[in-house]
């Protein structure tokens, strides 16, 4: 579901959606320049949320946004402490995304 959503947040401002699968596909696309920005979701089933934005943050100018469960307080802190520009629950993610996306 988020996908889609992220997918037509982006296609509506003239952005292209990456999905790495793993920590070094992640880094691949930072390196090589195709994100500048990086959408995590706190909750990812096979990559580990606080490592990617670790990664992510190893460039400059990238931007990551962290998100998850409102109730999971301590995750959405551990973000921003992993060095998250913004963590923030699924819903203001959802009503915030299409400024994060395109903006």
């Amino acid at each position: 579901m988020w996908l889609s959503k992220v997918r037509s947040a982006a296609e509506a401002s003239g952005r292209a959606v990456r999905v790495p699968q793993d920590l070094d596909a992640l880094r691949t696309l930072i390196a090589e320049g195709v994100a500048d920005r990086v959408l995590v979701d706190l909750h990812h089933p096979r990559i580990d949320p606080l490592a990617a934005i670790a990664a992510a943050k190893e460039a400059d100018g990238v931007r990551v946004v962290a998100y998850g469960s409102h109730v999971d307080v301590e995750r959405l802190q551990a973000a921003l402490q992993a060095g998250a520009d913004a963590a923030m629950p699924n819903s203001e993610m959802q009503r915030r995304l299409p400024a994060i996306v395109g903006g």
